[in-house]
């Protein structure tokens, strides 16, 4: 039987990382389904959903473990397929503004006081043109249960822009429904 695994690492970045934790789940059979990888400062760092036949799962991680010998720490967790508790309509958040502390706390904690589930989510700085002062943006693909009242949720998040002294753009005008696994 195939299982699904949730694999996650981080490494100081240097080319063929990839690779070798690639070539590691295909000899035991695996197959890389989805993944989001990304260099942050001077680590490269992943998180990957991968599959592989439950008779190859602990020689499939004694070989992960192994490459810490090259400065690659790896985690593996079994998982599987969930379906959300209600029905929901997918969304996208923008949110953008100088840069401060809690920001992404504080849309965060708001998001889950609504019931909103954040499905993926990235955030970056980036100096501003002329002044050079760190500009915030964050961008998410949220789950907003379809019996949310949207009037009182686009309310909530204009009062949420004047605490954070942020822009937040919400994009919730597709009108279709869906069932899809949670995030976080």
């Amino acid at each position: 039987m195939r299982i699904q695994l949730v694999l996650t690492f981080t490494s100081p970045d240097r080319p063929g990382i990839v690779d070798e934790l690639t070539a590691v789940v295909v000899r035991h059979g695996g197959n890389w389904e989805e993944s989001r990888l990304a260099r942050l400062s001077g680590d490269f760092a992943g998180i990957a959903r991968v599959t592989v036949d439950e008779s190859q799962l602990d020689a499939l991680r004694r070989d992960l473990l192994a490459l810490e010998k090259k400065e690659l720490t790896v985690q593996l967790k079994q998982t599987e397929a969930r379906q959300p508790q209600r029905d929901y309509l997918m969304a996208t958040l923008e949110c953008s503004g100088a840069d401060h502390e809690g920001i992404v706390n504080g849309v965060a904690r708001h998001l889950a006081q609504s019931g909103i589930n954040v499905q993926e989510m990235s955030t970056s700085l980036a100096p501003a043109p002329i002044t050079g002062t760190p500009l915030f943006h964050m961008h998410c693909q949220v789950q907003i249960p379809v019996d949310c009242d949207r009037d009182a949720l686009h309310a909530d998040l204009r009062r949420l822009e004047s605490e954070l002294a942020v822009e937040i753009v919400l994009d919730d005008s597709s009108e279709q429904a869906a069932r899809a696994p949670q995030g976080g």
